[in-house]
């Protein structure tokens, strides 16, 4: 599973965590739902990940 780019905010460098991805072992499959304590969370990152993010954002938009 991919970031929502609407998730990211490059120049303020931080994310929005909306939900949560688990695997179902019984069922076989990965199951995406709210966090834990259904609650939107925010977190901030810094320069590095602001640069890999730009370059991917760059290669995303050329294909």
């Amino acid at each position: 599973m991919r970031a929502d780019l609407a998730d990211i905010t490059l120049e303020e460098q931080y994310l929005t965590v909306k939900r949560s991805v688990r695997y179902d072992s019984a069922k076989h499959k990965t199951i995406i739902g709210p966090t834990k304590r259904k609650k939107v969370r925010s977190v901030d990152f810094g320069d590095t990940l602001t640069a890999i993010l730009k370059k991917a954002r760059k290669e995303q938009l050329k294909n």
